[in-house]
């Protein structure tokens, strides 16, 4: 018998080629599984939507698309920093899937899978809404911006085991469009309005081969000292590989690991034609210089002499 996954993703035009190659990836590692995928939109044009279809009955699962203008949910207004202000359709999930449905997967669409899920999908959730792999960069800082405590959770929501039942009993007494509305001046994303709405409703996945980001392949290890046992392993067969810095692997200076891996799936996808391009065509010049470099020296992969992270970054990241 096939397992059955509900997998739920947030796309758009730009992202189309990339949601193909996880999407590829997914499907080459599960062959035994059906997966119904929930894809997310505000942009996605009737070209890609073909080519995505066409990846879905090539494996014969199932894609249901979902049209939104961030006006629906009252999310344009929400700070995103750098981000895109559809991750915030991610705090909608629970209103979004079917009743019937009681759990789902969500993954960003900037990973790879590298592994079956049934061990993920089974996981147990101890009757919380949701189960993710702790952000291990600088949440400290960050959980002061919040007002939570040192101990409180704080995950990457790239990828999250959902208890829809427990979120929809949870939004009746709590609604999320007010609890939004309320701390709308300290949310600086997704992540920070998972870790404040949810707080004690959130379970940490331990094994962090479940999202394995890029810090975890870096020659400095920018992961908690708890997490240092696993990343022999993890570096050998990471089971979801999270591109989650700037330089994605459909960049000619990305460096990672396993970017090959993303290359392997997007031969197999409508885009296979894609030509790499350069980071430096999609940035500014000068902007892609001060971004990249401020990364390298915030994350302690390069220290400069003369770069001085700038105060109010310092302050609103907790960098001292």
């Amino acid at each position: 018998m096939k397992n059955s996954y509900n997998i739920i993703c947030i796309s758009d035009n730009l992202y189309s080629q990339h949601t193909a190659v996880m999407l590829t990836s997914l499907f080459e590692t599960n062959i035994n599984a059906n997966c119904n995928i929930y894809l997310l939109t505000t942009d996605i044009n009737m070209e890609n939507e073909t080519k995505l279809i066409s990846i879905i009955k090539k494996y014969e699962n199932k894609l249901i698309i979902k049209r939104f203008h961030a006006e629906t949910f009252n999310i344009h207004n929400l700070k995103t920093a750098s981000w895109h202000t559809i991750m915030y359709l991610k705090l909608f999930i629970h209103e979004l899937l079917p009743e019937d449905i009681d759990k789902c997967l969500f993954l960003d669409v900037d990973i790879i899978i590298n592994s079956p899920l049934s061990e993920l999908y089974n996981i147990n959730l101890n009757n919380c809404c949701i189960a993710g792999c702790e952000d291990n960069i600088n949440s400290m800082g960050i959980k002061q911006n919040l007002h939570l405590y040192p101990t409180d959770k704080y995950i990457n929501s790239g990828v999250m085991m959902i208890n829809l039942l427990k979120w929809r009993e949870l939004n009746r007494k709590r609604p999320i469009k007010d609890f939004l509305t309320k701390n709308i001046n300290i949310i600086n994303n997704d992540q920070d309005a998972i870790a404040l709405y949810f707080k004690e409703e959130i379970k940490y996945i331990n094994d962090i081969k479940w999202n394995a980001t890029t810090f975890c392949f870096q020659r400095l290890i920018r992961v908690f000292p708890k997490y240092y046992n696993q990343i022999e392993n993890v570096r050998k067969k990471p089971a979801i590989i999270h591109f989650c810095d700037p330089v994605k692997p459909w960049y000619k200076e990305c460096k990672h690991p396993y970017k090959d891996l993303y290359d392997k799936y997007l031969k197999m996808t409508p885009w296979k034609n894609y030509k790499y391009i350069s980071c430096k065509k999609v940035y500014n010049k000068s902007a892609f210089y001060y971004n990249f470099r401020y990364w390298l020296n915030y994350m302690g992969i390069r220290k400069d002499y003369d770069f001085e992270v700038p105060l109010k970054r310092k302050i609103k990241y907790g960098i001292f």
